[in-house]
C-alpha cells in the first residue's frame, strides 16, 4: 500500500491530523499507517438504520446493565505496528471496557454494525470485517439498507443472512437479546412493497 519513501503514521499522529481544523468536515480511515478519504453519498435512510441499530441494541445494552453502545463511525484501532484505524457505524463493548477518554477506541467490541455507502465497495466491507475479527470482536452485522437484510460473521463459523421477517436473537454474545430484522428498517410511514 505504501511505497518505501511514504512514512506511516501512527494513530495518535492520525487523531491529530483528523482534528485539523481543515480537515474538520472529512472522513478518513488510517489503513497500515496510510491515510484514506473516505467519500460516503450523503442518505438519509442509510442514518436512519444507523441510528434505528444504535437504540435498538443500544437499549439492549442499558437495560442488562452489561453493555454500552456506541453511534457514528467511532474511530477504533483494529490493527498496530503499522496502525489502522477504521469508523465502525455501531459498536456495543461491555460495560466493563471504559469508554476512556475522548480518542480512538482501542479495545474489541462484542458487536461491531457496518451499513454499507451505496458507494463503499465490497472490497472494504470485507477488510473491514477480517481486520475486525482478528481484533477480538466477537460478532459483526452487515445491514444491507438495499435489501434490508442482515448478514451476521462470527469467529470460524458461517456467514447467516437475516431478512425482515426473520428474529435476530443474541445467543451466548447477546443473551436475552431479540429483534425483527424489518425494526431495523422500518421507516414510520413507509413499507417497502
Amino acid at each position: 500500500m505504501a511505497n518505501a519513501e511514504t512514512k506511516l503514521m501512527t494513530a495518535d499522529e492520525f487523531y491529530e491530523f483528523v482534528h485539523q481544523p481543515e480537515n474538520r468536515d472529512r472522513e478518513f480511515d488510517l489503513v497500515q499507517g496510510v491515510v484514506v478519504p473516505i467519500r460516503r453519498i450523503p442518505n438519509r435512510y442509510r442514518g436512519f438504520v444507523c441510528a434505528n441499530i444504535g437504540v435498538i441494541v443500544g437499549n439492549y445494552g442499558r437495560e442488562d446493565g452489561t453493555h454500552y453502545g456506541v453511534l457514528g463511525n467511532v474511530g477504533v484501532i483494529v490493527a498496530k505496528n503499522p496502525d489502522t484505524v477504521r469508523g465502525t457505524d455501531f459498536m456495543l463493548f461491555q460495560s466493563t471496557a471504559n469508554p476512556g477518554e475522548n480518542t480512538w477506541v482501542n479495545h474489541a467490541p462484542v458487536l461491531a454494525v457496518e451499513v454499507p455507502a451505496s458507494n463503499q465497495p465490497s472490497t472494504v466491507t470485507e477488510q473491514k470485517i477480517r481486520e475486525h475479527l482478528a481484533f477480538g470482536t466477537r460478532w459483526i452485522w452487515i445491514a444491507d439498507i438495499v435489501n434490508q437484510r442482515v448478514t451476521t460473521i462470527q469467529p470460524n463459523q458461517p456467514r447467516e443472512t437475516f431478512d425482515g421477517p426473520d428474529v435476530l436473537q443474541g445467543g451466548d454474545i447477546l443473551p436475552g437479546f431479540q429483534c425483527k430484522v424489518a425494526e431495523f428498517f422500518d421507516f414510520p410511514g413507509w413499507r417497502k412493497n
